[in-house]
């Protein structure tokens, strides 16, 4: 179980290779959505006892990301890296977008569509 963060910089919790986001928080514990929009997967994590973390879960519509962990670190990273370039620096996005991908190889065919990547940094 680890932590990272969205396109849009907000918490995304990963778990046997599935990713989940935040669907709603309250005082007792955090509901986490499927990261695919189509899954209706769910877990649980409860903030009162610290060593029960998942609580409640649903099953997944699809089978988890075939990425190994560390190639799935470095690409999650290099995205969040990505979209805080574009909000701290005034660099066009083709700079950024080229900053970030020099000098690497299996993490970079990972990332996906250039223009897909340019469109969420202009989002920023």
């Amino acid at each position: 179980m680890a932590t990272t963060s969205s396109s849009k910089l907000r918490p995304k919790l990963v778990k046997d290779r599935f990713e989940y986001t935040i669907l709603r928080k309250n005082l007792n514990d955090i509901r986490w959505k499927c990261s695919v929009i189509t899954c209706v997967g769910k877990i649980s994590t409860n903030l009162i006892k610290p060593y029960t973390i998942f609580t409640k879960f649903v099953s997944h519509q699809h089978d988890p990301k075939q990425l190994d962990k560390i190639t799935f670190y470095a690409v999650n990273n290099a995205k969040t890296e990505m979209k805080q370039c574009a909000i701290n620096n005034k660099e066009s996005t083709n700079q950024i977008l080229l900053s970030i991908t020099h000098g690497c190889s299996k993490v970079c065919s990972n990332l996906g569509n250039p223009d897909a990547l340019c469109r969420t940094i202009r989002r920023a």
